[in-house]
């Protein structure tokens, strides 16, 4: 039975999801914020999308607005046309943290630890979109906005993922289908020739502690 990214990165810092399962990513994204109350914390969802392809619809069917006004709070939906405007996406994500982690070294107490899952969806499109203009910019900002994305979880007092999303189809490697595993360290790859199959490995290779493939069509 394949595994959810909430039952798989319970010590990752990024993984790389394969789904077009509004339903699922919607689960993944309830799980995280309706925790019970059993861990008091401070939980943020940052849902990034080329186009604001949020999920609301099956989103409030696992939790409707009228009962979870609060959770809602927690949400921040933004989109990023390229990867110029990702940059500054994932700037802001790293300051708020930065500073909710600095709030509870000063006072656990009364700052919970920050639990933060960012969602990253179609960086194919951004990337393609900035290529278009200059592809060795595209080639540094993947890299710096990836690296910032690993910085950003390290953390001995709280905890943040990014789990970037891509669509089931750009999975070409059929043995992992409805897994989940590390990626494969063995091939060299390069950048300069990335389409959308293979920045999804690149990213897999290069970045990612885990590939995850569910909702496979």
């Amino acid at each position: 039975m394949a595994e959810t990214p909430s039952e798989s990165i319970s010590a990752d810092k990024v993984v790389v999801w394969y789904s077009s399962s509004e339903q699922s990513i919607s689960a993944t994204m309830a799980d995280f914020l309706n925790d019970n109350g059993v861990t008091p914390s401070v939980r943020t969802l940052y849902f990034i999308d080329a186009m604001g392809r949020f999920p609301i619809k099956e989103f409030c069917q696992l939790l409707p607005p009228q009962e979870n006004g609060a959770l809602f709070e927690n949400v921040r939906v933004m989109a990023s046309l390229d990867l110029g405007e990702l940059i500054d996406v994932v700037g802001k994500i790293a300051q708020f943290t930065q500073v909710a982690r600095s709030a509870h070294s000063r006072d656990p107490v009364k700052s919970p630890s920050p639990q933060v899952l960012v969602f990253l969806r179609g960086l194919d499109v951004m990337f393609r979109n900035t290529a278009l203009r200059d592809q060795s910019r595209a080639h540094l900002l993947l890299r710096d906005i990836m690296l910032r994305l690993r910085m950003i979880a390290k953390s001995s007092t709280s905890t943040t993922k990014t789990i970037v999303l891509f669509p089931a189809f750009h999975n070409t490697n059929e043995s992992s289908a409805d897994a989940s595993q590390p990626p494969s360290k063995k091939h060299k790859m390069n950048p300069s020739s990335l389409n959308n199959n293979s920045l999804a490995a690149y990213i897999s290779k290069y970045y990612a502690d885990r590939i995850v493939v569910l909702g496979k069509p």
